[in-house]
């Protein structure tokens, strides 16, 4: 099958650059000294998993019982769960995982749930590797660093069927921090917590020998702890559009992995010059960033004399594209029509790379990188500690609403929606977040 049977739309894996992105982490985590247990809950797919494990790392990370029974069943092994493993359902799951994978490790932040999993473990006739999950700012889970840690670690000890192998502490707040200084400052501050609390296992003689966490966005940041054992990563082997604005140490955008998932759609109406639909919208690609996916354009090969040994051909933009607010199932994407048409482009059943694939399903969900100032969304509803913030934004003569990239608004006085979802309550959506280029009523 070639590109033009696929059928739309249709998520691609580059292999290339996924397989250059596993090389230059594991390269990155093996200089360092440490090792790397990647987290599956960026593609939860066994062969990733296993690629992964084939390019040098130790196991993988899941989020819950589910992911690990899957990989489990797949054979891949050293997994560990990273969220706690609670109630008598999910423990009589994971006991099934254990059979399997007996190596398997999970996290407890809390002395009930340490009785609980210590008694169906010992009746089971099994035993359960076991780390102290410690909070480090992130407000997601976790016990509290330094002595409350260290007394459940003591919980753990005292449970003859869990064995305890020493901590995790997940900074996902640090991961998406803008600008590389800032990022290292913020994470070196939270991680600090994490390496107190090993000192004081330490003292303690209670094990460390795994002491775990890590982000992408900070990869190259918690490598430098001394008292960090192995890094978490997971989205850097397909990346994300949001991973990119953070930047590097080289500069303002973050360039140490390429982005290797994308999605290919087709072009099936084009109403206007200043318009084409694509059959790919929000369903396709699930995003729930207030940004939209990027449109990619040709990708042509660098000269000979510009290239170095095994360089990839270049992705540049064959016009530009300017992808609208998303809808359920198809996209209205903002092209230069005419510039398009001069390259024969941008017809109905156009596809490939003319102005797709689209770029960016952002992956593994974050909060937003800064509080934003109050303004007047409207909270439509609540799910699951999330609010809903919902804007209507009137569109006026030349005024427009600028996204992350570059955005074109055309002259019709048309309502554009917006659906911003917010990790923390406590934010608003207001015009900064917005950006407003010129005149933007009814917000």
């Amino acid at each position: 099958m070639n590109r033009a049977e696929i059928p739309t739309p249709a998520l691609l894996l580059d292999l290339d650059r996924f397989e250059r992105n596993l090389q230059k982490m594991a390269a990155h985590v093996k200089a360092a000294g440490k090792k790397l247990r990647p987290h599956a809950k960026t593609h939860k797919c066994p062969e990733i998993a296993r690629r992964q494990i084939a390019a040098g790392a130790v196991g993988v990370c899941v989020a819950k019982v589910g992911e690990a029974e899957v990989m489990a069943a797949a054979g891949v092994r050293n997994l560990l769960i990273t969220t706690e493993v609670v109630g008598p359902e999910k423990i009589g799951r994971l006991l099934g995982v254990l059979r399997r994978q007996p190596e398997t490790l999970v996290v407890v932040d809390h002395p009930d749930n340490v009785r609980e999993l210590g008694a169906a473990v010992a009746k089971a006739g099994l035993v359960l590797n076991v780390l102290v999950d410690v909070d480090v700012g992130g407000r997601r889970t976790g016990t509290q660093p330094g002595e409350p840690a260290r007394d459940l670690g003591r919980e753990v000890m005292a449970q003859p069927a869990l064995h305890l192998r020493g901590l995790q502490g997940y900074a996902g707040h640090c991961a998406h921090v803008m600008g590389f200084d800032d990022r290292r400052r913020t994470s070196r501050r939270w991680m600090g917590r994490l390496m107190k609390t090993r000192e004081l296992f330490e003292k303690h003689g209670m094990a460390v020998d795994i002491v775990t966490g890590g982000s992408s966005g900070t990869f190259n940041i918690d490598s430098e702890l001394e008292g960090m054992t192995e890094l978490q990563s997971g989205s850097y082997c397909v990346m994300d559009l949001d991973y990119r604005r953070i930047g590097s140490p080289r500069g303002a955008a973050y360039d140490e992995f390429e982005m290797a998932l994308t999605v290919l759609t087709t072009v099936v109406s084009v109403p206007s010059q200043e318009m084409a639909m694509v059959d790919g919208g929000f369903k396709a690609f699930s995003t729930d960033r207030p940004f939209v996916p990027e449109a990619l354009g040709r990708r042509r090969a660098r000269p000979a004399h510009d290239r170095g040994a095994g360089a990839a051909a270049e992705a540049r933009p064959a016009h530009r594209v300017f992808p609208a607010p998303l809808r359920s199932d198809h996209q209205p994407l903002r092209p230069d029509l005419r510039d398009a048409r001069e390259h024969r482009r941008g017809g109905v059943g156009d596809r490939g790379a003319r102005p797709l694939p689209v770029e960016g399903l952002p992956l593994p969900a974050s909060p937003p990188a800064r509080r934003l100032q109050p303004g007047d969304g409207r909270a439509e509803q609540r799910q699951g500690g999330r609010l809903r913030y919902r804007l209507q934004v009137a569109v006026n003569g030349e005024g427009g609403v600028e996204r992350p990239g570059a955005h074109d608004v055309g002259a019709d006085p048309q309502p554009v929606r917006i659906e911003v979802l917010v990790a923390d309550p406590a934010l608003k959506i207001g015009r900064d977040r917005l950006q407003p280029t010129a005149a933007v009523n009814g917000i």
